[in-house]
């Protein structure tokens, strides 16, 4: 079992995104590594409100070969194509180092804050729902 402990979000009465959830762990220890990483090779200039691990990685479900979903909640859009880029860049480097593909996906803070007013709230409830905070 992975060492460190994270909180949940999940979406409260209103869809808003509430960080008042159980805590939980990352399932694995090979998981928590390349999170982790990736999450280290974040550039500084890089506005990440929370990071957040979801999908099969996160349930406990995964194969060897399921890749690590992670959300990174951004202060500014960062959906902009020189950051996607950026992010699969070092998706890539940890692929090569860990064994294990990043899947990074941009949210912005303000859908985080509403998602009900985003093109993908579904998606966004989804992510609150099964998300550990990394």
């Amino acid at each position: 079992m992975a060492g460190f402990l994270v909180r949940t979000h999940q979406c409260s009465e209103n869809d808003r995104m509430s960080p008042e959830a159980p805590t939980r762990q990352v399932p694995d220890a090979r998981t928590e590594r390349a999170v982790r990483a990736f999450l280290d090779r974040l550039p500084g200039d890089l506005q990440v409100e929370r990071a957040l691990l979801y999908g099969s990685r996160a349930r406990g479900d995964a194969g060897r070969e399921s890749d690590a979903d992670v959300a990174l909640v951004l202060t500014d859009q960062g959906d902009d194509w020189q950051t996607l880029w950026m992010l699969g860049g070092l998706a890539f480097d940890v692929f090569l180092e860990t064994g294990i593909l990043i899947q990074p996906v941009t949210i912005s803070s303000g859908d985080w804050a509403d998602p009900e007013r985003s093109p993908r709230p579904g998606f966004l409830r989804n992510v609150a729902r099964e998300g550990i905070l990394l």
